[in-house]
């Protein structure tokens, strides 16, 4: 009788999840951007799961979600707005905008732009779990960040993501901000490799 393979059957990755603030959040601004209506036009035309949340009053700001509740949402803005990708960019930076305008703010004034995106990987964790990132370079002028392990991201939700690492750049001072993805970022990647450029002011 032949010899039980020790071998472990591979383990399916962890599914990444969003916290409610980010629901929350990326519906502040689509009202502020659009309007009341809009907020509420989107809201009405969610269902499922996605509906109970929104429309039922279900959403936790502390709870965690599947991200692909979020990915359910970022498409819905898009379609009940009638705009493209370009609309989850928008939303990351005016969130992360928000936040580091609030609570956060005299904090972020003694920082540089380097050292905020030094930051990234504990910022990450207070909006998503799943993933890590590793900044592989961080000075003056310039930055780089590697995303790994968010299962379940697409491309509104990276654009989401870049458009928040352009929004933490400014708020510490960095004009110009340009960023650049050398790898991944799109629907079905898991990783991004992101690098940032700015000028001081």
């Amino acid at each position: 009788m032949p010899p039980h393979s020790l071998t472990r059957p591979s383990l399916a990755p962890a599914p990444t999840l969003s916290k409610g603030v980010n629901f929350q959040t990326f519906l502040r601004s689509i009202e502020e951007e659009f309007g009341a209506a809009a907020r509420h036009d989107v809201c009405m035309a969610s269902s499922g799961e996605l509906g109970k949340l929104l429309r039922y009053g279900a959403l936790v700001a502390s709870g965690w979600y599947p991200v692909g509740l979020y990915c359910e949402l970022q498409a819905l803005a898009q379609r009940v707005l009638h705009h493209g990708s370009e609309l989850a960019r928008r939303i990351g930076y005016l969130n992360l905008k928000r936040d580091l305008s609030g609570p956060y703010r005299v904090l972020v004034f003694f920082l540089t732009p380097e050292a905020i995106v030094s930051g990234t990987p504990r910022m990450m964790q207070h909006y998503w779990r799943g993933g890590k990132v590793t900044v592989t370079e961080a000075r003056d002028g310039m930055a780089a960040a590697h995303f790994s392990g968010w299962h379940g991201f697409d491309r509104n939700v990276w654009l989401d993501v870049i458009g928040a690492a352009e929004a933490a750049v400014e708020a510490a001072g960095g004009e110009n901000v340009r960023t650049r993805v050398v790898s991944g970022g799109r629907d079905g990647h898991h990783a991004l490799e992101l690098e940032l450029r700015w000028t001081r002011r």
